[in-house]
């Protein structure tokens, strides 16, 4: 199995994500690991399994951000379902979830294959703006976002795929003081 994402807890567990199989804790005192997948019946069986990424917030909890939604892991090993993209089919297309960054431990923004979406953990829901969920599209054929990170107020995210016809892939920000996107050239392909 793939492992897209590992991080340690403040207890000093090791956390794996598992493409196509879940994820996974591991106890380096006593060896022993806990999984949590399709399998034991920790999410819902109408996901593909993949587990993209996951996060560690203040709290102890783990976010974890699959393919067809996010569910978070208390500190109880209790999972919850905070997004499903089963059944929030307005939003974006299941299975193109990427990366995500939270930020003052409240909002979640999320990069898609053409979208960066913010998700209020408070409220357990899409910010919106005027009823319509806050997204940008950012360009009008498929990419992926690697990794996300904010420094100060603006989110940088880099891509793997380069626009058409440029010989370069970008570094893209978005400053939420101003709610603009910009990009500079990261190197030549």
């Amino acid at each position: 199995s793939i492992s897209w994402d590992l991080q340690e807890d403040a207890k000093g567990r090791i956390w794996i994500t598992l493409h196509g199989k879940g994820l996974s804790r591991f106890e380096p005192r006593t060896g022993k690991f806990t999984n949590f997948s399709f399998s034991n019946g920790r999410f819902k069986p109408s996901w593909t399994n993949d587990a993209e990424q996951l996060i560690i917030k203040e709290n102890g909890n783990v976010l974890l951000i699959c393919q067809r939604g996010i569910v978070e892991i208390d500190t109880n090993d209790e999972v919850s379902v905070l997004t499903d993209l089963s059944t929030e089919k307005t939003l974006v297309d299941p299975g193109t979830f990427r990366f995500g960054v939270l930020y003052e431990n409240r909002w979640l923004w999320l990069t898609t294959a053409t979208q960066i979406l913010c998700f209020d953990l408070q409220s357990k829901t899409w910010e919106t703006t005027s009823n319509n969920p806050r997204k940008l599209k950012l360009l009008d054929r498929k990419w992926q976002a690697h990794g996300a990170q904010f420094h100060g107020n603006t989110l940088w995210f880099s891509t793997y795929f380069k626009p058409q016809y440029s010989p370069n892939r970008f570094l893209y920000s978005f400053s939420l003081k101003t709610n603009m996107l910009d990009s500079v050239a990261i190197a030549p392909n």
